[in-house]
């Protein structure tokens, strides 16, 4: 069993616990494009950053459907810091495809280890060198580099005719490398999801796993010589990889719809004759088809956040079509969340839209999330859809 039930009730009380405060500094979350220090010393004192840790560590090493628990109940604070966990914590996990030489390293001496992982590889390949590679280049997104002590970076690796033949995880300390200020965008402006660069950076090889290939993570190997106890670190990360953060975008969309549900019986709808827009029967209707819709974003979710469990609890590699439809639940919830919101808006009329108000962040935060590579529907689509035809995976299952 990957959790048990107290284990889980244990950890998501404690994210619940900090949702007031978090509540409280999403505005100068937002505002700073950074979170508060306090916010990362609540979550580190609360344990979170241990949620996805082995526990030969010290770590919880908890199920996927707790972690998506713990990601929802922050994000009814603050989305930005749910997605930072969700993403800094997903990090965690991949240390733990590395051998157990690099997991000491990264988690022996501190359990709370907080990581910034970076998907987008630069152009310039790894350059292999004795015991390990030389890395450089600049690499953008970087969620929650500003409070990280490890970092994870992607590199093409190429053959020796240049030619790239598949890309690497390589894991070094934030130390080792330079952050430039890059993050000013629309929504989710307190990850700080800066730029990192890394010039002549020497990785050893036992802090580097093959994403590609029969010998890669996406195919289900790993370097992990715990593998047989621990089934958290069995999953493919074609599984883990959606479910991971939509649990932020979930808990955005309810915190959206309580804060509508509290101020529709103060308003009137203008140029009518409600003065309690709650009363509007045009409302009621409205605000019960976007409850189905975030019901339905969340038994989505829920779903594949089950099946990355029951995965895991096999351990044997899943077929294309359960990796299709688990990445295709998380991409349809997290639309349908996102779409939610936007009704919401709608029913709440321009004042949503002014800043101070909670749906205008809410809002721009959803908005930016959504936008994110592994939230395209269209692409989860066509993949689970060729599956089902019997056509053979058209895609990879990470996009």
């Amino acid at each position: 069993m990957l959790d048990t039930p107290r284990q889980s009730a244990e950890l998501v009380q404690l994210a619940a616990e900090l949702v007031p405060a978090l509540r409280k500094r999403a505005g100068r979350v937002d505002v700073e494009r950074r979170l508060p220090d306090e916010t990362i010393r609540d979550m580190v004192d609360a344990g979170l950053f241990r949620v996805w840790i082995p526990k030969r560590y010290g770590g919880y090493q908890a199920s996927v459907s707790t972690h998506l628990e713990m990601i929802r109940t922050l994000g009814l604070g603050c989305t930005s810091t749910a997605w930072t966990m969700a993403m800094m914590t997903t990090t965690s996990w991949m240390v733990c495809q590395l051998p157990q030489k690099a997991q000491d390293e990264i988690f022996g001496d501190d359990p709370d280890a907080r990581l910034v992982g970076l998907f987008t590889p630069t152009a310039e390949p790894a350059i292999r060198t004795e015991g390990g590679y030389i890395i450089n280049g600049a690499r953008p997104w970087g969620t929650g580099c500003l409070h990280a002590t490890w970092a994870e970076i992607m590199v093409p690796l190429a053959d020796e005719r240049g030619q790239i033949v598949n890309q690497l995880w390589t894991f070094v300390p934030i130390s080792d490398v330079e952050i430039v200020d890059t993050w000013d965008t629309m929504g989710l402006r307190g990850t700080g999801s800066n730029t990192l660069v890394a010039k002549d950076l020497f990785v050893p090889e036992h802090r580097t796993v093959p994403m590609l290939g029969p010998q890669g993570v996406m195919e289900g190997f790993t370097r992990n010589e715990n593998r047989a106890n621990e089934p958290l670190y069995r999953l493919p990360l074609a599984m883990i990889s959606r479910d991971c953060f939509a649990g932020s975008i979930l808990g955005a969309a309810q915190a959206a719809l309580a804060y509508a549900l509290s101020i529709l019986p103060k308003r009137s709808i203008p140029y009518g004759p409600y003065v309690n827009q709650a009363a509007a029967v045009s409302t009621q209707l409205q605000i019960a088809e976007i409850a189905t819709m975030i019901d339905t974003a969340e038994m989505h979710i829920r779903r594949a956040a089950a099946a990355c469990d029951a995965a895991g609890e096999a351990g044997v590699f899943p077929s294309d079509e359960a990796r299709a439809r688990c990445g295709h639940d998380s991409a349809f919830g997290i639309r349908m969340a996102k779409e939610a919101v936007d009704r919401l808006m709608y029913v709440c009329g321009a004042s949503s839209v002014a800043k101070g108000n909670p749906l205008e962040l809410i809002s721009r935060d959803v908005t930016t999330g959504t936008l994110h590579g592994v939230a395209r529907v269209d692409a989860t689509l066509e993949l689970l859809g060729s599956v089902l035809c019997g056509q053979g995976p058209q895609g990879t299952f990470v996009f």
